[in-house]
């Protein structure tokens, strides 16, 4: 699994509004997680985990990092802690050390030199990672070679396979990773989810033989959609 996306949670501060939005828009089901020492913030706390087809595919993470909402995705790293200084290294923002979630894995928090931000992630566990409903990862950026070069050094991806794109013209606050969802009519989803609240950020169109939209939940974090 190293150097895949293997989990993504959605770090909101509403997660109410989040999970109500998803739910109607999308049909997902959630189950709880109660933690006695929740890793992320400490004390006891909750974990909604989004559930398709009965099984678990992410996650909803309702705590203070001091960013806005957004999807952060879990890149699979052979170690965790050599990642984060190999992020540091090059200009990245360390924004939570590296830290254990019992049961779970290794992981950290870090923003690239242009602003997204993701989770290097070693697992505890030999589960296979969720397929089915985050079929993509796209990060927006406004410079693109630095971006590339950043994520090539820390997870060793090689630059043509980076899928990083600029910022949507009027747009340009819209910085970092959010993943696509595949939907069977993304024109009646495009309606559908700004009926339920979102913003459609990029119109319906074609890329790499699919049609793609991209769009702001009623939460803040964008996300897209993808019709094969």
């Amino acid at each position: 699994m190293t150097g895949e996306i293997v989990w993504h949670d959605l770090l909101t501060h509403d997660a109410g509004a989040a999970k109500r939005f998803y739910a109607d828009f999308l049909g997902w089901d959630y189950q709880f997680e109660q933690a006695a020492h929740f890793a992320w913030s400490g004390g006891e706390a909750s974990y909604p985990l989004i559930i398709r087809n009965g099984e678990a595919q992410g996650g909803i993470l309702d705590v203070d990092l001091g960013l806005s909402s957004r999807w952060l995705p879990y890149v699979a790293v052979s170690n965790v802690d050599k990642a984060v200084a190999r992020a540091s290294d090059q200009g990245g923002q360390i924004i939570r050390q590296a830290f254990d979630i019992p049961g779970v894995g290794r992981t950290a928090v870090v923003r690239d030199p242009a602003g997204g931000v993701i989770c290097p992630f070693h697992p505890s566990h030999t589960y296979p990672p969720p397929r089915g409903t985050f079929v993509s990862d796209t990060c927006f950026s406004a410079d693109a070679q630095t971006t590339e070069g950043f994520y090539n050094r820390v997870f060793d991806w090689p630059a043509r396979i980076i899928p990083v794109r600029p910022c949507p013209a009027g747009n340009e606050n819209i910085i970092g990773w959010f993943p696509s969802l595949a939907v069977a009519d993304i024109v009646g989803k495009v309606e559908q989810a700004r009926g339920l609240g979102a913003t459609l950020i990029v119109p319906s169109d074609f890329q790499e033989g699919c049609r793609t939209a991209v769009l702001r939940d009623p939460v803040g974090a964008v996300f897209g959609l993808i019709e094969p």
